[in-house]
């Protein structure tokens, strides 16, 4: 008995040995050569490079076991070393940039992939640093690519341009948030969503003649892509729509028969704040769109908000707005319009100047079904 105990104890103390080497070997210090590459328009490719404090997040593709990898040589190169500890492996490794964005490995090898918002980006800037990336290889070097795709808008007609911004109209694609990628399917998943954003510069850009600028999207087709450029200074605006624009995964898509359209000081929503010099005895709100529509609510002596709605014409040379209502009944005026120092709308009659409106940006209301009327012109305060 007592032999056979003591076989038993070497036994496992040798299974225990054993399983403490298999524990020691499967984690290691690794060095990782890491390669980015910018979107693809077949001939050319936008720069990418590594940034100097970065990390990326580290999967084995064998059990999606993680680790995180710091940036040990290379930054502001296309190809940097990543130093840390990860479990070794010969089957290779995947991974995701930037580390922050990774979530919780989900069952069949997918993870949550955080997108950044700042989706527009100069053929100069460094396109790696707009959109998500998935690296792929062994120990040997992972290559990265974007997961995103671009599309292409050359822009042209304006000076000192202080903003860009882009619109998706139609809830076809969310461009920021949180995604769900499958590394073996190769698909990413997100919400479906509107969507905005505006990129300031500090130094404005000198846009008159034609210079690339890039919209990081992804995969699918869009409807419609809106961008503006704003210039602060002189309050004027260009607006360029693409049409039914595919993207497609890491390439450039370049936008052709893009519309361009110049936007005035008008665009927005608006509450009038004084008439005449006098604080306003109604509650107006006036919405000008960019496609040259407008829509009214106002509301007196009750709670009921009556809507009105038309077209509108904007001379940005002469700064003349006039308007027709849906009835086909005009304006009662046409109106000189400006920003004050206050940034507020100011209209001024062509037909009587002393009769001077003050409108407040502002958003407009949503009153309820119950509490709007529709109806055709009948007594608009001033307009």
């Amino acid at each position: 008995m007592g032999k056979r105990y003591a076989k038993l104890l070497l036994c496992f103390a040798t299974a225990i040995t054993t399983m403490a080497c298999e524990d020691i070997d499967l984690v290691k210090s690794i060095t990782l050569s890491c390669h980015t590459q910018g979107f693809s328009d077949g001939a050319t490719q936008t720069n990418a490079t590594w940034e100097s404090d970065e990390h990326i997040y580290l999967l084995r593709a064998e059990d999606w076991s993680s680790a995180i990898l710091s940036l040990q040589s290379g930054a502001d190169s296309d190809t940097a070393k990543f130093s840390g500890s990860s479990a070794g492996t010969r089957t290779g490794y995947y991974a995701v940039r930037p580390a922050s964005a990774a979530g919780a490995v989900r069952d069949n090898g997918s993870i949550e992939v955080e997108v950044r918002n700042n989706n527009i980006f100069l053929a100069d800037e460094n396109s790696s640093m707009v959109a998500p990336q998935i690296g792929s290889g062994d120990e040997s070097g992972l290559s990265f690519k974007s997961i995103f795709g671009a599309a292409k808008f050359e822009i042209s007609g304006i000076e000192q341009c202080s903003q860009l911004s882009i619109n998706i109209p139609n809830e076809e694609s969310s461009l920021y948030g949180r995604f769900l990628y499958n590394f073996l399917q190769g698909s990413l998943q997100g919400e479906e969503g509107k969507y905005s954003v505006t990129r300031v510069f500090s130094t404005p850009l000198n846009l008159t003649k034609a210079q690339p600028v890039y919209v990081a999207l992804p995969a699918g087709t869009y409807s419609k892509i809106e961008l503006i450029a704003h210039n602060d200074r002189e309050q004027n605006s260009m607006l360029y729509i693409a049409e039914n624009v595919k993207i497609r995964t890491n390439s450039v898509t370049n936008c052709s028969n893009v519309s361009q359209n110049e936007l005035s000081a008008l665009i927005g929503s608006w509450r009038l704040k004084s008439f005449c010099g006098s604080a306003a005895e109604v509650d107006l709100y006036i919405d000008f769109s960019r496609y040259g529509t407008f829509t009214i609510l106002q509301r007196t002596d009750n709670l009921v908000y009556t809507t009105y709605e038309g077209t509108y014409t904007a001379n940005n040379k002469t700064s003349v707005v006039t308007g027709v209502y849906s009835d086909g009944t005009a304006w009662v005026n046409s109106y000189k319009f400006s920003l004050n120092n206050d940034n507020n709308l100011v209209l001024e009659s062509i037909e009587n100047p002393s009769e001077i409106s003050v409108y407040e940006s502002t958003e407009m209301p949503t009153p309820s079904p119950q509490s709007v009327s529709r109806a055709a012109r009948n007594s608009v305060k001033p307009l």
